[in-house]
Order: C-alpha cells, then structure tokens, then sequence
C-alpha cells in the first residue's frame, strides 16, 4: 500500500470513527456533549468496554488525547485532562474538533516520540551514503537494529 494510499484510508477511518461516535452521542445533526469521568466507559472503538482510569492505568494517553482533539462530541473531567497533560492553552472549546491543535500538542509536548517517527523513515540509500556501503549489501545486524530504532551503529 503505496503511502497516500494510507492516508487517504486512515481519513476514511476517522470519518467513519466520527459518525459512529455521534450515533452514540444521540440524534446525528444534534451535537450532544459527552463528559466522560474516571468510572466511565470509552463506549467506542477497540477500548469500548474499559473505563476512563482503566485506560489511563494501561497507558493509553495518546489514544485519549487523539479522542478529545478529534471527535466533537467527546470531553473529559478535568482532572483527567491535566492528567493527560492536556491544560491552558490547549484546551479547545467543545463541541467541537480540532486537528491542528491536536498536532501542535503533540509536537510540543511530546516531541521525542515525534523524533523517533522521523527516525524510522530513513531509506536505504540513506543509510549506503550515511554508513558508506556503497553497493555492498547491507549488513543484518544493522537492519534489526533500525527496525528497533538504533541508529548508532557503526558499520566495521
């Protein structure tokens, strides 16, 4: 699957994600609030059947905060929102979605887990210049250790 393939497939799922969410929420046309607290139930998707701290106990942060950014009928108590680090200027007015905010969080907040991403797309002929292989094949050892996100390997 080519990449803008991929990305016009995870659109298709948001916006699939997103009604079946506002079918949940109530009457579709009607936007209706959904606060959700520590005992309550996520009530959609794969964590349908957990609850709030059951969620944030296993540490799925980033599934949280990707609910309240992107869906409009979704919000959380406070104190689950500082929680998640979600406080002050990044709070958004609900009802209501919004995706640039919810990139900007991410690169702020949490920019080491954006670094790694970038870290993962270097192509081989990226490593060949870098490591100076040239047309030799590229040894296993350093292959795993780039799918494992080391990046640090000398070749010998």
């Amino acid at each position: 699957m080519r990449r803008h393939d991929k990305k016009t497939h995870m659109q298709k799922v948001n916006k699939i994600f997103e009604q079946r969410c506002n079918e949940i929420s109530g009457i579709s046309g009607i936007p209706t609030l959904r606060k959700l607290t520590r005992k309550s139930k996520f009530g959609f998707g794969t964590y349908k059947d957990l609850t709030m701290q059951k969620l944030l106990d296993l540490g799925k942060k980033f599934d949280l905060i990707a609910a309240y950014y992107k869906l409009t009928s979704i919000t959380f108590v406070d104190d689950i929102l500082e929680e998640i680090g979600i406080t002050g200027e990044y709070l958004i007015k609900k009802p209501g979605a919004d995706r640039d905010m919810y990139t900007k969080f991410i690169e702020d907040k949490h920019a080491t887990r954006t670094q790694n991403r970038k870290k993962a797309n270097i192509s081989k002929r990226e490593i060949e210049k870098r490591y100076g292989w040239g047309n030799r094949e590229i040894p296993k050892r350093f292959l795993q250790a780039k799918n494992h996100g080391k990046y640090n390997i000398k070749p010998k």
